[in-house]
């Protein structure tokens, strides 16, 4: 089940993330699966891409909220103050 789905501003990158807790960042010119991004033990319920289109945050019902590089693909930092699911 897909949860969400947001386009960078710069028009470059669609990523989607659901139920299966897997983040994926598309290519929207090729239609392409370039990255992958795992980590989460739970769903994931939201994202956003920062202006500059090089993070995306992602929001989970792990109670965290991940930093993710575009480029790189790596996790920047998990916010895991939350005391409930994160939206």
């Amino acid at each position: 089940i897909l949860y969400s789905a947001v386009i960078s501003p710069d028009k470059k990158w669609l990523v989607t993330a659901g139920y299966d807790r897997e983040i994926q960042l598309r290519d929207l010119q090729s239609n392409q699966i370039v990255k992958r991004f795992a980590g989460h033990n739970g769903a994931v319920y939201d994202l956003d891409i920062d202006p500059s289109s090089r993070v995306v945050a992602s929001a989970s019902a792990d109670e965290t909220v991940k930093l993710w590089s575009i480029q790189s693909g790596e996790r920047l930092d998990t916010l895991s103050q939350g005391e409930k699911e994160q939206y």
